[in-house]
């Protein structure tokens, strides 16, 4: 696809027919209809429009098309380089090391995203927009880009971690406090990957204490809303906003559970985080819990999302036991 990409930027309205017949754009149409629908001739038409179809990011291509036109050239080499090592790193908390060499990979623009998996018949295909990423010089955003090649990559780890040794596929869960900590789990690891680069080898995020503070009070008020919430539209809703479709530091489930796992690798290391996760997801927020005895500058989880998570353990744990180390 990137070819093409570079005829967008060019202003080539060939492209647009194209990009319509690309398999690539139909497999992000097909992919993301939960999310975002659009179609393939939405998507290509759009590149083209004086007016901004705000489901797409044709505008930040063009922007960044100084960034965009050297990062291109350079991307499928660097990704070669990248995907082995950051496959180790996002297999990690997970008792199988990730083989990444049968994913595809693919190197899009214009969609709503800078990075994600979408799953097909055949299984997981990832996807990175280049518009989003190259928007700075070449080293200065790779780090960045290398965090969220990350963070994708553990998704698809997991989800096979999830198949081969959970005894329950909680990603479809009806019980709204099982399907929000799986997904608490599963996007908090995914954001201590994106924010990775700025936690070590300290934090360099700005306000960190503040912002820090803010979100897990947003998840002391957001958690309880979403339990009482009873119309199913509006619920998967707030769920998504959890971890996606807002400010970083607005994700009320995703970012409390990558400071969740920040947290817990200070304290266990990744082999003790790797314990908590063999059976299970919730585990990770019950030892987060029990470590704040001994780190009490740590920020508190809702209780009552602990209590769940107790409860939701004593109930799915094979056998009843505990993931937890003490």
């Amino acid at each position: 696809m990137l070819p093409l990409c570079m005829k967008v930027i060019a202003g080539d309205s060939s492209a647009a027919r194209e990009l319509e017949a690309h398999p690539v754009v139909r497999k992000m149409s097909e992919g993301m209809r939960e999310e975002v629908q659009f179609t393939a001739e939405e998507l290509a038409r759009a590149a083209f429009l004086a007016a901004d179809d705000q489901r797409f990011s044709w505008r930040r291509l063009r922007d960044n098309a100084r960034f965009v036109t050297p990062f291109a050239a350079k991307a499928p080499t660097l990704l070669e380089g990248l995907i082995g090592r950051n496959a180790a790193r996002a297999s990690e908390f997970l008792a199988t090391p990730m083989r990444a060499d049968n994913v595809p990979v693919h190197l899009v623009c214009g969609g709503p995203w800078d990075g994600y998996v979408l799953y097909f018949d055949r299984g997981a295909e990832l996807f990175l927009d280049i518009g989003w990423h190259a928007d700075g010089e070449i080293d200065a955003i790779l780090p960045g880009f290398e965090a969220v090649l990350t963070h994708e990559l553990w998704h698809i780890a997991f989800g096979e971690h999830v198949r081969m040794r959970f005894a329950v596929d909680y990603k479809h869960a009806v019980d709204p406090a099982t399907l929000f900590i799986y997904e608490m789990i599963n996007e908090g690891v995914g954001h201590y990957y994106s924010m990775r680069p700025r936690l070590y080898p300290t934090i360099s995020v700005a306000q960190f204490e503040e912002k820090q503070a803010a979100v897990f009070a947003l998840l002391e008020t957001s958690y309880p809303q979403l339990l009482a919430e009873k119309d199913a539209d509006r619920r998967r809703e707030m769920l998504w906003r959890s971890h996606a479709g807002v400010p970083f530091w607005q994700k009320w489930g995703a970012v409390p559970g990558a400071l969740v796992v920040y947290r817990l690798v200070e304290a266990i290391g990744a082999e003790g985080v790797r314990a908590l996760l063999a059976h299970e997801p919730f585990s990770l927020l019950i030892a987060y819990q029990d470590q704040r005895a001994a780190h009490p500058a740590w920020p508190p989880l809702p209780m009552s999302l602990v209590e769940d998570a107790r409860r939701l353990r004593r109930r799915q744990v094979p056998g009843g036991g505990t993931a937890s180390p003490q």
